[in-house]
């Protein structure tokens, strides 16, 4: 945002800035995409999600991602039409996001914060190494998976969405119960535990309690 916007004018070769556009009003896909990634952070996965989708539409909708989109009616595509730092940016919002998979470097630490109402699978790369995560949600009230592949040696500390219905939850690395702690983050609870840096590959369940 520029404030005072640019007069109009101003760039006398290009009319984008008169009435301050551009920077002022029009949508940039490369930060709205930022967005969602804060969202399912402070535990809003619903607006989150609803945010990537209304993105997918659009891109559909255009055939790919525009640079930015004017403050109009029909939300007009502006700038490059096929802009790779929108795509990349929505990339980001699903591994960081949906999935939350990042890694903290210097801790050696691999944090992972689905936040899927379903199941789903995604595979990436964390540096040289390949990195699968598979999260399992049954329809019925039965127990979720969280499965992790990877030979990166590190330890993990993972952060799984619950349903809504749940009052709490354990957690069991194979038939091996772990500590775990449930806490409620904007409007919906999570259970949070972590995984010894000995798993290179993690088959977790993560069931209903009383």
């Amino acid at each position: 945002m520029v404030a005072p916007p640019y007069p109009d004018g101003f760039f006398c070769r290009n009319g984008i800035f008169d009435g301050g556009g551009y920077h002022n009003g029009d949508v940039w896909t490369w930060f709205s995409n930022k967005y969602p990634i804060a969202l399912y952070r402070l535990g809003y996965p619903a607006l989150a999600r609803r945010m990537l989708r209304a993105q997918a539409e659009v891109a559909g909708r255009d055939g790919g991602f525009a640079e930015y989109y004017e403050d109009d009616a029909v939300g007009s595509r502006k700038g490059a039409f096929h802009y790779a730092g929108a795509s990349s940016s929505y990339i980001q919002a699903l591994v960081e996001g949906l999935f939350g998979i990042r890694y903290d470097a210097p801790a050696r630490m691999l944090c992972i914060e689905p936040s899927l109402e379903g199941s789903g699978e995604i595979a990436c790369r964390i540096g040289e190494h390949p990195l699968r995560v598979r999260v399992g949600a049954p329809a019925a009230i039965g127990p979720r998976t969280l499965r992790i592949d990877t030979p990166l040696r590190c330890a993990a500390r993972v952060r799984m969405l619950l349903p809504a219905a749940w009052p709490a939850a354990q957690v069991q690395l194979g038939t091996t119960p772990l500590r775990s702690r449930v806490h409620r983050i904007g409007e919906r609870r999570y259970v949070t535990f972590g995984l010894p840096a000995t798993q290179a590959s993690a088959a977790v369940t993560i069931s209903r309690r009383e």
